[in-house]
């Protein structure tokens, strides 16, 4: 086939339909025009023509063709042999000159100037853009990663003086899917998720996918981030504050939770709904994550650090799928926590077990990490499905384990209802509207807001986020959607993990701190200076001011508030404004207006707080509380909420 728009031949009829697409029209009824000038509308009268009328010629060419080759070596053999070799040589040249003319879009290219090839490509790169955008729906974020790329991968083809013709044969490799995957498998550590099934007495076929639970814990350890956390001392224990789990009595005591390197993992589970939005059908899908508590708070809040363990349809508990999904786990589990080798005597023969854990090679040395599972954490109809109980419940049939009715349990529990039904009674007086069905059982809820207010941060509980790479995705092909997405999850975890050369992410967890120079008042201001010098000592030696900084999620800038203790729950907080932020490009320190506090204001939850002239140096990394909070005018009083304000109890 021969395109006459582009002057390129094509040896495959597949070939040509698709650059006919691509290239020249995107419209379903396109119009195929064979060499002989007949007009198709699809490919299968084109194919029928071309097998009724076109075939011979093909076959009457190749024997012409095989007749002039064999009459051209005949010629070539009575040449002198002095002359054979420039005769070989040109028929190469010649044979180039033909490839090149097949791929060229043009023979009359090299006729044109340079701003006219410029315009040439500047109107190929535009309609490949206006195609991504209209046709498969690429938002502007995903034109602007394509445009950024394409310029760093042309800066870098310009510098290193690459084969031009043999890059595009590497790209053409990759428009198979398979391949793709397997070159991410290669490069960026994919693991490719598993899809079994199996049968259950109802003759219903359940399909599920696992994730390989060693390989990709293995995966998560190389890190640089996880690296320094494990090996991280931890804070001393204080009775007063619990920062994290090695803080609690079971980690404390156990003889191998203890112990900084010993990994543990966190379980977690969820259900969410995937609606088809063609046919709005919705398909809930049972997912299980988890992650390594080792790792810091603020980097194991993060969505990345979520790893997925394996998804089911959520029907299928009900048919004994959870020996099946979580199958694999379990089994990494056990291996994970043998933690030696063990000698016993069975009817006189001594038996060894074999030390096993998990190696990992770290710059070249090979570690050997042991660990177990710690928690499995979750909101309450997850955890009740996790352990094969009812998920949901009513007020009539409240049990998870059986249907007994609250009616008779009133009959032999003697219990205090009428305090539970006042408690419910504030809690509609707070919250109007329907209650949310995580918050039925969290019956300590109003003790705490008593003491501190309404609690923002318990409408969605901290292991909801695991599900927010699937949310908002489109989802059209559900013939196996647990398969699909946890390819999806599995491609994403492994390009985050990486950078675009292959090496392993140093932010794949936590972005980098970063922040906006301040051009009103620099480093080299005189009152700045003035400031520095008088300071009693700095821990660094500033090279910069900072309009706003960004570290751990948290934004600084002017004016932002803080509670600026060296210690957790004082007395009395101290209440400090930023005016200046100084930055070396690893330490911080805040230079701050401070405030003299009056004392707590109980109907407002807040501390009341009056500006003062004195100013204060204080660093970043020594503040406890790294929050910043707001500073509330009423009634021309200052007011510092260091908990939420609003409604409480008292003023019911």
């Amino acid at each position: 086939m021969h395109c006459s728009i582009c002057k390129i031949d094509f040896n495959t009829l597949t070939s040509y339909v698709k650059h006919q697409h691509d290239l020249h029209s995107h419209s379903k009824n396109i119009r195929l025009i064979c060499s002989c000038g007949g007009s198709f509308s699809n490919v299968r009268s084109l194919q029928t023509h071309w097998s009724r009328f076109h075939i011979n010629e093909k076959e009457v060419n190749d024997e012409d063709m095989q007749q002039h080759e064999q009459k051209e070596d005949n010629d070539v053999d009575m040449i002198h042999p002095s002359c054979q070799a420039d005769a070989f040589g040109e028929d190469v040249e010649e044979d180039k000159h033909l490839e090149n003319e097949s791929t060229n879009t043009s023979s009359t290219t090299e006729d044109l100037s340079e701003e006219e090839l410029l315009k040439m490509f500047e109107k190929r790169v535009l309609y490949l853009l206006l195609t991504l955008q209209t046709v498969f729906y690429t938002s502007e974020a995903a034109i602007d990663f394509v445009i950024s790329n394409l310029m760093e991968l042309f800066h870098a083809i310009s510098k290193a003086n690459w084969n031009i013709k043999a890059l595009a044969v590497g790209l053409d490799i990759l428009k198979s899917n398979h391949i793709r995957k397997k070159k991410a498998a290669e490069y960026f550590g994919y693991i490719e998720p598993i899809s079994r099934s199996y049968q259950n007495k109802e003759i219903k076929t359940v399909k599920y996918t696992y994730v390989p639970f060693l390989r990709s814990l293995a995966n998560y350890l190389q890190l640089p981030e996880v690296q320094a956390d494990l090996h991280r001392v931890p804070p001393d224990y204080d009775a007063n504050c619990i920062q994290d789990t090695h803080d609690g009595i079971f980690a404390r005591n156990h003889s191998y939770f203890q112990k900084t390197t010993y990994l543990k993992i966190e379980l977690n589970s969820d259900d969410l709904a995937v609606t088809n939005p063609i046919s709005h059908r919705a398909h809930s899908i049972f997912f299980f994550y988890w992650s390594l508590l080792n790792v810091s708070r603020e980097k194991r809040s993060k969505q990345t650090s979520k790893r997925l363990i394996a998804a089911c349809p959520k029907w299928a508990r009900k048919y004994n799928s959870l020996c099946h999904t979580i199958d694999d786990f379990l089994m990494g589990i056990n291996h994970l926590s043998s933690t030696g080798s063990l000698k016993t005597n069975y009817k006189k023969i001594k038996i060894y077990f074999r030390k096993l854990g998990i190696n990992i090679n770290i710059n070249g040395n090979d570690v050997t990490y042991f660990g177990g599972l710690f928690i499995s954490l979750g909101d309450y109809p997850a955890q009740m499905s996790l352990n094969g109980f009812k998920e949901s419940v009513s007020a009539t049939h409240f049990c998870h384990l059986c249907d007994i009715q609250h009616d008779n349990l009133e009959e032999d529990i003697y219990y205090d209802f009428p305090a539970i039904t006042l408690s419910q009674y504030r809690e509609r007086k707070l919250y109007p509207g329907k209650m949310k069905f995580k918050f039925h059982f969290m019956t300590h809820f109003p003790v705490i807001m008593k003491d501190f207010g309404p609690l923002p941060y318990t409408s969605c509980l901290a292991t909801e986020r695991k599900h927010q790479f699937f949310k908002g995705n489109k989802v059209r092909n559900l013939k196996n959607p647990s398969l699909m997405l946890a390819r999806r999850h599995e491609l994403w975890i492994c390009i985050n993990d990486h950078s675009h050369d292959g090496s392993l992410s140093h932010t794949a967890l936590s972005n980098g701190s970063h922040g906006a120079l301040d051009n009103r008042q620099p480093i080299t201001d005189g009152q700045i200076q003035f400031f520095i010098s008088n300071l009693p000592k700095l821990p660094f030696k500033p090279l910069s001011a900072l309009k706003t900084l960004t570290v751990k999620g948290y934004k600084y800038s002017h004016n932002s508030v803080l509670n600026v203790s060296k210690e957790y729950f004082p007395s009395l907080p101290i209440v400090g404004k930023i005016k200046w932020i100084l930055y070396d490009g690893n330490n911080c320190a805040l230079i701050c207006n401070m405030y003299t506090v009056k004392g707590y204001v109980q109907q407002l939850r807040a501390f009341e707080v009056q500006e003062t002239n004195k100013m204060d140096c204080f660093i970043l990394d020594d503040i406890c509380y790294k929050k910043p909070l707001k500073l509330v005018c009423l009634n021309d009083s200052f007011y510092f909420p260091l908990h939420p304000y609003g409604k409480s109890f008292t003023t019911l």
